[in-house]
């Protein structure tokens, strides 16, 4: 049986792994790929921006479950989130014509550190809730 702090460990787990954010992400890129947006500034910016806040409202959550699992290298996580969002604004300034490379970093991005930098705090929820460690 769980105590309350393991509770809450695996109700933030699950808050994370439901996180819809990157079916919104997918479709942001997808539309990044499109003629429209490699060729209007304004769209481009408009989806930069909408691909922004997405990004930050998805780590907006995994921040707060880092916290509560009193996660020992969340400033250091927290500076890459804070890095990825100043280069998608580097790429937001310079316009339309870098829509293909603004996907290739979202993408190379989703590839490395969703997939390996966030396994880092899930595999230390993991090992407290096995151990049976609040923090």
């Amino acid at each position: 049986m769980c105590n309350g702090g393991q509770a809450k460990i695996i109700m933030y787990t699950e808050m994370i792994v439901k996180d819809n954010s990157y079916k919104r992400i997918i479709k942001i890129i997808e539309k990044l790929n499109t003629e429209k947006a490699k060729s209007s500034n304004d769209e481009f910016a408009k989806l930069a921006t909408e691909l922004i806040k997405c990004f930050e409202a998805h780590f907006i959550s995994e921040e707060v479950f880092m916290k509560k699992i009193c996660f020992p290298k969340i400033k250091k996580h927290i500076a890459k989130h804070q890095y990825f969002i100043n280069e998608i604004l580097l790429y937001q300034k310079k316009g339309a014509s870098n829509a293909e490379q603004l996907v290739l970093f979202v993408s190379r991005w989703l590839q490395f550190h969703e997939l390996e930098e966030d396994m880092n705090y899930i595999f230390y929820a993991v090992q407290k809730i096995i151990n049976g460690v609040d923090c």
